[in-house]
């Protein structure tokens, strides 16, 4: 698809002409038919069922809702040019804590990243109580980190889906669409570890091998079928990974309250290929990398996600830091400021976001002078500034590291931080 000169980070008014409908071709019976962007959609904490893409709490109904205040979108539905593709892990997590006796001993067999801590970690988690949105997150962040082989089933789990996809969208003989990442809390640092595994072969050459000694009746059908949609993408194109940076890249990656920094189990995002760039000069697997967090969410402030230095150098990396607050009337105390700050949509409902991403994802759209004003207009009417005197203290409690309520997530990342440091 042809690129565009318009400048994501400057939201000015010099803007070239687009060529016209790019995006379009025709088949045989000389129909145009939209090549459709594909946005992988990584889910953060919770007990996710199939339709969770449609949570109004998540990215993708938020900025749905986001787009319709703009004249381009209400002429055009986003479904018209998007297809958003819900990536599902969390399962995964669920099925251990609803059978924490019985998976305790199982724990403790697993190899864990780092020799030693196995009984630390569990001991963390036997130590938590039964606040089921805390015990999750804390339970999810401790255990992906603590345990390869929960690293290596949610991995899998991802690259399944996103090959899957690819196969079928890259070899249907149309034109191939643009893919996008899409990632918010511990979905951040699962689209680390499974891309970086996904472009470097490294997973998928000793694949085969894990799939025959594989115990779990469900991750061997979920590997068998991996194993197959790779097989096909390798015929397609006579490659051994036909997700070599060399060979495949996405459009851009967007991490929202990004905790890659902290929660990895391959190299650290300064070495990762999860970076941007191009290719051929950076051995790059995104054109931009969107890194955005907030100065009240306690997750953004524990894990403290810094993008290396130079991926400023490539031109693709946008670093936002948000200070708005878009209370709603079930807001009552420090712990429902923090969530809400935390949620996915809390995010989206920035236009200095989602425009940007409603301009990646949305081939013809380009904001208007118009369009860009809400980024002034969203600032001023939700700033600090304007928050009100109910909540006020609480937000300056959670930007000062006051975590009242919310400290058992931070535990979490605070005790995984410190067994990282021995």
């Amino acid at each position: 698809m042809l690129e565009s000169s318009f400048k994501l980070d400057s939201f000015s008014d010099n803007q070239e002409i687009i060529p016209p409908f790019p995006f379009l071709f025709s088949n045989q019976g000389g129909d145009l038919i939209v090549t459709k962007d594909i946005v992988f959609v990584l889910h953060g904490i919770g007990q996710y069922q199939d339709d969770w893409l449609a949570n109004k709490m998540g990215p993708v109904p938020a900025l749905k809702e986001a787009a319709k205040q703009y004249p381009f979108f209400q002429t055009s539905s986003l479904d018209s040019y998007v297809e958003f593709v819900p990536i599902l892990y969390d399962d995964i997590f669920v099925r251990i804590m609803k059978n924490w006796a019985d998976q305790a001993d199982a724990l403790k067999a697993s190899i864990p990243v780092m020799p030693g801590f196995a009984d630390k970690i569990l001991t963390f988690l036997q130590d938590l109580d039964e606040d089921d949105w805390e015990k999750t997150f804390a339970a999810d962040v401790v255990l992906y980190w603590g345990f390869r082989l929960f690293q290596q089933r949610v991995s899998l789990r991802v690259i399944a889906q996103i090959v899957d996809k690819v196969t079928q969208t890259a070899t249907a003989g149309n034109e191939k669409p643009d893919y996008h990442i899409l990632a918010h809390s511990l979905g951040t640092a699962v689209a680390q570890d499974a891309l970086h595994h996904l472009g470097t072969e490294s997973w998928l050459e000793g694949l085969a091998a894990r799939t025959a000694v594989e115990t779990d009746s469900e991750v061997e059908l979920e590997q068998t079928a991996l194993l197959e949609a790779i097989q096909k993408l390798q015929d397609n194109f006579g490659t051994s990974n036909p997700f070599d940076p060399s060979l495949f890249s996405f459009e851009s990656i967007t991490m929202i309250s990004n905790v890659s920094g902290l929660i990895y189990s391959n190299d650290g995002p300064a070495t990762s290929i999860v970076r941007p760039g191009t290719a051929s000069e950076h051995g790059a697997y995104t054109k931009r990398y969107i890194n955005v967090n907030h100065v009240a969410d306690p997750v953004s402030i524990a894990t403290n996600f810094k993008a290396p230095g130079d991926w400023e150098l490539t031109g693709g990396l946008t670093d936002l830091s948000f200070t708005h607050f878009f209370q709603n009337d079930s807001t009552q105390n420090v712990k429902d400021v923090a969530t809400q700050i935390h949620n996915a949509a809390h995010y989206m409902a920035h236009p200095n976001l989602h425009l940007r991403l409603l301009t990646m994802y949305v081939n013809p759209y380009r904001p208007t002078s118009d369009d860009r004003k809400a980024v002034g207009s969203f600032s001023h009417k939700y700033g600090p500034t304007k928050i009100k005197a109910d909540f006020k203290q609480f937000y300056e409690d959670l930007k000062d590291g006051d975590t009242k309520g919310f400290d058992k997530i931070v535990d979490a990342i605070k005790s995984i931080k410190e067994m990282i440091n021995g």
